[in-house]
């Protein structure tokens, strides 16, 4: 199965997780919204979810089992015991909707939310196939892998049948007369599963191959399809609930002025009959006109041509009821004729008008959107169907083609199954010579296929692991195998996933592999990918080697120049110690030649005890226990910081350094003892090698591209072009740098090399002899590589 094969698979199981599970809890919660995915759908019935959600879990076995018929007996009770589940509910529910038998599976699962959803028979048919094919699946019986592949096809077809019933609204194509209709989710996740099954035993050289093709082109067809359905139901729905809005303003607004109208009745009666009981229709509307203003606000609260008018309104309504209210008042405080009076100024009746013409206004804006909607509305459901035909006619093409090439895949099978045992053969007899070849290998070497499984185990991998063959094929690596750090706590497989991504890898320092017995053995080697033919990724090859010995070496080297060292070190402190008590005269006045004498033993003392350093920090490095630590550093800091170090030495050799921070640099991540001494050992070299008189050094760094630069320029002796090849090698001096210094020790270059090689930069230099010398070092914009160690410089 080919990773992008894989993936398909993958995801599609994850959307058959996903839906079943938004539906149960659509259930759970009682949201209708969950149960449908859209809205005006049907929702999928509890137990379809549950089923649906049992055959995810199968398709997972097998996606983790390319080959069913190799499942271990657990593995295949799981198979029968979930086909047979799957068999026994869609059997059910079929025999109710033909026979009429009290079988209410689908019922037992939120029976009280229910009402009368059932699960479809179609979608009954379609478990009861899947049962009966995941009960065939584990076997190789030509016959029952033919049931497999027909009943998978006839869930394919059912389900796709269902589909363009919805995308043409053909009702009998996803519905049987009044009985409950599949849900338009439950075919779509219904042809995932069929796809899926359809390409279960996928081989290379089948035709399997282009009918998993045209099921992916179709699939993608059919989901086109599916989202312009939604689409067009979620449109129909939001244009239908705008145009129900509409209806709301126009009822509200004739509602609202048939308030006013009540309002005035009250009025003239009150005010014709003096009586109190003529006031009520008054009395009511004005306690019930709030209600309505507040109820046209909310519904026009989205529609900005509107607010003007409802504020107009509005305030005409409260103009009209201070009119009457003064009428009322008039006529209880003085007499009738007052209050007619007040009536024969026809104010009432002019903001009457105008609260007529205002609702009119309102109520034909409502019904003019409401036709651009009903008109939008039938665009979209043209155009719509425009696509899901055309569309469902490719998906109509695709699966003939499909079926076409089922049935030249049977006819030819006979042939395909001899071509490909005399292939095995062949494969055999070759799997067997390089067996032999990769056993004599005295390193050990194993090889994983696709899944991460172990394929090969070779006579040195089991000695090293202690592992046998029989032991380690077909198990997972990681359950063998486990690389780590010397400490065992860090796991080391970072090389094998490297390979795995089709890179070709080294282990990691300091790896470790832990064998059967427990015991930790320092390993070392390399991972590479496997390709067939075709170039394509088909595992990788892992060899590595016991180093035990090897790491003897490095710790015993290690610990006799540390022991040398320190045993060095010891009496050459002791001796700084006692020559700069002599020079400075602590026990005794000295003569000018006594104290040239006392200087030369000083700077010889010093040089014994650099060159002790140095080779201390050579020996760590080369044997990667140098530790290198980046941290987020001010650059320009450190390098004056140094600067300051050296300008003793500089002002005795009256060399002029120079160096301009730059401001605008960002800090970088790096090692300060590190990158310190990479300044501290060119500023040296630069000054030691630069004329007495007259000498500069200038410094700079900067930001090139992606990367920074320092570089550390002299006017000193230069380095002669035959011997420049040679500089950067241990111990090694120029003759000119020999002639002009006598001391030196031939390791600052090459231990600046070295730090660069560890954490992740480069040097390089430019130089002309008797002109001077430029180094160029790079430190990218990432920083310096972190590593772990137990040491640092020293």
């Amino acid at each position: 199965m080919t990773a992008e094969f894989g993936l398909l698979r993958k995801l599609s199981v994850l959307v058959l997780i996903a839906v079943p599970l938004v539906a149960l809890l659509g259930w759970v919660f009682n949201v209708p919204i969950l149960r449908t995915i859209a809205p005006g759908l049907t929702p999928m019935n509890p137990l379809t979810a549950v089923c649906f959600l049992t055959t995810a879990l199968v398709m997972w076995f097998l996606l983790t089992h390319q080959d069913p018929d190799k499942a271990t007996p657990r593995q295949r009770a799981i198979l029968y015991f979930v086909g047979a589940g799957l068999v026994l509910v869609g059997g059910s529910v079929i025999f109710r909707s033909l026979f009429g038998w009290p079988l209410n599976p689908d019922t037992i699962l939120f029976s009280e939310h229910l009402g009368t959803n059932r699960m479809a028979p179609n979608t009954a048919l379609n478990f009861l196939l899947l049962g009966l094919a995941l009960i065939c699946m584990t076997t190789v019986a030509l016959i029952q892998y033919g049931i497999v592949r027909i009943s998978a096809m006839i869930v394919f077809s059912v389900a796709l049948s269902a589909i363009i019933g919805y995308g043409f609204n053909l009702l009998p194509l996803y519905s049987l007369g009044t009985l409950t209709p599949m849900a338009l989710h439950t075919a779509i996740l219904f042809l995932i599963i069929s796809s899926g099954m359809l390409t279960v035993r996928f081989q290379e050289n089948d035709l399997n191959r282009k009918v998993l093709l045209g099921l992916v082109v179709m699939l993608t067809a059919i989901l086109s399809v599916v989202s312009l359905v939604v689409a067009s139901f979620n449109s129909q729905h939001h244009l239908q609930d705008r145009i129900t809005k509409a209806e709301q303003i126009t009822t509200t607004s004739a509602e609202l002025l048939s308030t006013m109208k009540d309002a005035e009745t009250g009025q003239r009666g009150y005010l014709l009959t003096g009586n109190q009981n003529f006031l009520e229709p008054y009395d009511s509307a004005v306690a019930h006109y709030p209600t309505l203003l507040q109820t046209l606000r909310d519904i026009t609260k989205d529609d900005p041509d509107q607010a003007p008018r409802i504020a107009e309104l509005e305030l005409l309504i409260q103009r009209k009821f201070d009119f009457i209210a003064l009428t009322i008042t008039t006529y209880r405080q003085q007499d009738a004729a007052s209050s007619i009076a007040i009536i024969k100024t026809n104010q009432g009746k002019l903001i009457m008008d105008a609260i007529r013409r205002v609702t009119d206004e309102i109520s034909q804006n409502a019904r003019t959107d409401a036709s651009a909607l009903v008109a939008a509305q039938q665009a979209t459901d043209d155009r719509t169907l425009y696509y899901i035909q055309l569309t469902s006619a490719l998906a109509m093409v695709l699966i003939i083609g499909i079926m076409l090439l089922l049935i030249r895949e049977t006819g030819g099978r006979t042939r395909a199954e001899r071509a490909l045992r005399e292939e095995r053969n062949v494969a055999i007899a070759a799997k067997a010579k390089d067996e032999a070849i990769l056993s004599s290998i005295g390193d050990g070497v194993f090889a994983l296929d696709s899944h991460n499984r172990i394929i090969l185990f070779n006579k040195a991998a089991q000695h090293i692991s202690g592992y046998n063959e029989q032991e380690a094929l077909g198990k997972l690596y990681s359950d063998v195998l486990a690389f780590s750090s010397e400490d065992g706590k860090t796991k080391h497989a970072t090389f094998i996933e490297q390979a795995q991504r089709g890179i070709q890898a080294q282990m990691e320092n300091h790896t470790v592999l832990k064998n059967k017995a427990g015991e930790l053995i320092p390993v070392d080697d390399s991972a590479a990918p496997i390709r067939n033919a075709d170039g394509k990724q088909i595992g990788i090859i892992i060899v590595f080697r016991d180093i035990t010995k090897q790491r003897q070496l490095e710790r015993a080297k290690d610990e006799f120049i540390s022991l040398v060292s320190h045993q060095l070190r010891t009496p050459l402190t002791a001796i700084r110690l006692f020559v700069e008590m002599l020079k400075g005269e602590q026990v005794g006045k000295l003569n000018a030649q006594q104290k040239g004498y006392i200087e030369k033993v000083h700077l010889s003392t010093e040089r014994m005890i650099k060159l002790v350093g140095d080779i201390l920090n050579v020996s760590r490095i080369e044997l990667g226990r140098i530790k290198v630590e980046p941290t987020t550093t001010d650059t320009n800091a450190l390098i004056l910081s140094h600067i300051d170090e050296v300008a003793p030495l500089a002002k005795e050799k009256k060399v002029a350094i120079t160096f301009i921070p730059r401001k605008d640099l960002p800090k970088l991540s790096v090692d300060p003892i590190l990158f310190g001494q990479i300044v501290h050992n060119l500023l040296t070299n630069a000054i030691r090698y630069t004329k007495d008189k007259e000498g500069k050094v200038n410094l700079t760094f900067l930001q090139k591209g992606k990367d920074f630069e320092l570089s550390v320029k002299d006017n000193g002796i230069g380095i002669p072009t035959a011997e420049q090849s040679h500089i950067f090698e241990r111990f090694y001096r120029a003759e000119n740098a020999k002639q002009a210094i006598g001391e030196g020790t031939g390791l600052g270059l090459y231990l600046i090399k070295l730090i660069l090689t560890t954490a992740g930069g480069a040097i390089r230099f430019e130089s002309t002899q008797g002109k001077g010398t430029t180094f160029y070092v790079t430190i990218p914009a990432s920083g310096m590589k972190p590593k772990r160690g137990d040491r640092s410089l020293g």
